[in-house]
């Protein structure tokens, strides 16, 4: 399950989670094989992520993270259980977030986000450090758009 990270290049879509904030909701990335992402609200300023992989890549897989949005490592998880990978999110202001994450420790990708004015686009750009499963290095630009 390595890689996962630098094929969602959505690191950095994390912020603040507050009852009208915008970035709550769920989430469909434009792309042949699409993933779904649902952000919500945990505790009184943190959020919890899921991404749904496409049945086409690998059926059934689900991976979560919560975040406090502290700039503290965070771990990741697929199907419950801890992977490799842990994360590093900073919000910016209220439409932008910076990322960073790591894979056994070292240093693998960054990325940041942008909610557009209309709070109805995510377009997140990642810079990837280590190959993906599609085997590339570099940068990455994804976009997110909301359902609901």
């Amino acid at each position: 399950m390595k890689r996962i990270a630098a094929l969602f290049g959505l690191w950095s879509l994390a912020t603040p989670a507050f009852a009208d904030d915008p970035w709550l909701g769920t989430w469909v990335q434009r792309s042949k094989t699409p993933m779904t992402m649902t952000i919500e609200k945990v505790g009184a300023s943190g959020a919890k992520f899921t991404y749904h992989m496409p049945p086409a890549m690998k059926p059934n897989v689900v991976m979560t993270f919560e975040t406090q949005f502290d700039g503290k490592e965070v771990q990741v998880f697929v199907d419950a259980k801890p992977i490799d990978e842990t994360m590093v999110i900073n919000r910016i202001d209220d439409r932008h977030t910076t990322a960073s994450w790591k894979i056994n420790g070292e240093p693998a990708g960054s990325s940041t986000s942008e909610l557009s004015a209309d709070g109805k686009v995510i377009k997140a750009e990642s810079d990837n450090e280590m190959p993906g499963p599609d085997g590339k290095i570099g940068k990455v630009t994804l976009y997110w758009d909301k359902k609901s």
